[in-house]
């Protein structure tokens, strides 16, 4: 059985495991809102886009999961 210690030393070798990456997403997202204050048309754009792509993948994948799932789970 794992005891509280032993969870203790795997969460933190598990932060100390992403630590460099989390700062890497964090210095990331610092410049993406930089970009987004100073040039705020450039930003709205890349979000629509962004989201257009994000819908369009969800819309062809809610699709194909229709139509490949079982019809006796959903007619009865």
């Amino acid at each position: 059985m794992l005891q509280m210690n032993d969870l203790k030393n795997m969460e933190f070798d598990f932060l100390q495991k992403f630590s460099k990456n989390s700062k890497i997403v964090g210095i990331i997202f610092i410049l993406l809102g930089l970009v987004g204050i100073f040039f705020p048309i450039f930003m709205s754009v890349t979000s629509a886009i962004f989201f257009g792509w994000i819908l369009l993948f969800s819309g062809f994948t809610a699709g194909y999961l229709t139509f490949n799932t079982n019809k006796s789970d959903w007619l009865g």
